[in-house]
């Protein structure tokens, strides 16, 4: 898979602005944080097939004020199980799987939310990447799986919270 971000990447040092509000287009890791009018940033991270250049995951983390945690959502393609859900794994042992709800399908894909408890974020960040699993529609033995960096994804949820 090749990671793109939905406008040019911006290496932005963070010597001097550790108390700053995000920048839009910061990148830590696989991670880029993305800020568009009033509503609050997040962290997004896109995956696509390097054979056809078609989107195969998104991912957006974000953090409302009111809000205990952080919510992810994660975009997948349309043909998917939705009564099976989709499940997070961790490639760490001992980390329970992520379980995560499909919440609505739209024209381009199905998209499942996830809340980032503690615990969830630290089953997803335990190593370099966690897998995203769901099973086909019709096909209950195709499983299919997308291996998604976590390089990044804790420092760019930490920084959001500066704004």
């Amino acid at each position: 898979m090749k990671i793109f971000a939905p406008m040019v990447a911006v290496a932005t040092a963070l010597v001097g602005t550790a108390f700053a509000a995000p920048k839009d287009g910061e990148t830590f890791g696989s991670w880029q944080v993305v800020c568009e009018g009033a509503n609050p940033c997040q962290a997004f991270l896109g995956l696509k097939d390097e054979k056809t250049g078609r989107l195969v995951l998104s991912a957006s983390a974000h953090k409302a004020p009111a809000d205990k945690n952080p919510t992810m959502v994660i975009s997948l393609p349309l043909g998917l199980a939705l009564k099976e859900g989709v499940a997070l794994l961790s490639g760490a042992p001992g980390k329970d799987p992520v379980p995560a709800a499909v919440d609505v399908c739209f024209p381009d894909g199905c998209r499942a939310v996830i809340e980032l408890t503690p615990a969830a974020l630290d089953a997803l960040t335990a190593t370099e990447s966690f897998e995203v699993r769901f099973i086909a529609f019709g096909a209950k033995d195709r499983v299919e799986s997308v291996k998604v960096p976590a390089n990044g994804l804790s420092q760019a949820l930490a920084r959001l919270s500066k704004k």
